[in-house]
């Protein structure tokens, strides 16, 4: 499978989902920035555009990742059932694990007190997030799916999906940093069993959380939008 280096990142993983882990590894954010085009990607993140092309390719082949679901109760079902439940148990496995790695290692590796910092940000931000999302914005979604119009608390469904971009474009930020201070999660050389599990669960977890929120971006929150467009045609 090929790819143009003028097509959108984001157009890109919603035709080969696999090429998501090629992302990862050539450091681009598919999630928070996948309106740009690859060749901008590729500046951003200093990586030759044709080294790209041939990672996208080889990744599209391997067909690792389930496609994404066609039905708005597949998206939210995939969502819900799997994202966010994986993101809580993550946080509930990790959370003592990054504590105690701060306590033992962060005298002679000041950085692990950012880690911790930027982890307790993510898991405070995240939690209450995915709240918003279940108990307000989704059911508004679903809402707006079986026709009915207006009558949210917020108004048009653009406010909380704004506030929601506004969330993803945070965390996404944080990711960065996170990946960009841990040497994009490489434990240090002699490192102990619990340094390279917290430093492993993170990489994981920054993977799940692109993957997470580039579903939200790119595909259901437009989604939502043009579920809501024809009330706002008078």
């Amino acid at each position: 499978m090929n790819f143009e280096k003028n097509q959108t990142v984001a157009e890109i993983i919603r035709k080969a989902p696999a090429t998501s882990r090629a992302f990862e590894r050539l450091g681009i954010d598919y999630c928070c920035r996948g309106k740009e085009a690859l060749e901008v990607a590729c500046q951003r993140a200093n990586v030759p555009v044709e080294k790209a092309l041939g990672l996208l390719a080889a990744a599209a082949e391997e067909r690792v990742e389930q496609p994404i679901p066609n039905t708005l109760e597949g998206l939210l079902a995939r969502v819900v059932d799997e994202h966010h439940a994986f993101t809580r148990a993550e946080f509930e496995r990790l959370s003592p694990l990054c504590r105690k790695v701060e306590r033992v290692h962060g005298g002679s590796h000041p950085e692990l007190g950012r880690v911790a910092e930027l982890f307790r940000a993510l898991q405070d931000h995240l939690t209450m997030h995915m709240l918003k999302e279940e108990r307000m914005l989704f059911p508004a979604i679903q809402a707006l799916a079986a026709g009915e119009r207006g009558g949210f608390p917020f108004g048009s469904i653009e406010n909380p999906l704004a506030v929601m971009d506004a969330e993803h474009d945070l965390v996404g930020r944080w990711l960065e940093e996170l990946a960009r201070i841990t040497a994009d999660y490489t434990p240090p050389e002699g490192a102990c069993g619990s340094y390279r599990a917290l430093y492993a669960g993170l990489a994981d977890l920054q993977k799940d959380i692109h993957d997470h929120v580039y579903l939200e971006n790119h595909v259901l929150f437009p989604l939502a939008r043009e579920l809501e467009r024809p009330s706002q045609v008078m």
